[in-house]
């Protein structure tokens, strides 16, 4: 239970950082929101390996589609803020 607040949690931090990116000035700016939003991929990542070691849950396939969804949502966006240059 406590792994998928956690997912939410980072998935609105990133959904959050999104809006921010908008009022950003400056290129250098949006290129370390670009990487922050790479690094949160890494962490969900990250997670979800710990957790699936460490912890039995009993709706697996919903901490996977869920961090797998956020992942390659803040991936993506994170790459194509970078790519923007």
């Amino acid at each position: 239970m406590g792994f998928q607040w956690q997912i939410y949690i980072l998935f609105f931090m990133a959904v959050g950082n999104l809006f921010f990116f908008f009022f950003a000035e400056n290129l250098t700016m949006k290129k370390e929101i670009g990487k922050w939003f790479m690094d949160i991929a890494k962490y969900v990542t990250t997670a979800v390996v710990i957790s699936s070691f460490l912890g039995s849950f009993d709706q697996k396939w919903a901490m996977y589609t869920i961090a797998t969804s956020t992942i390659v949502l803040t991936f993506g966006v994170g790459v194509f803020i970078i790519k923007l240059d």
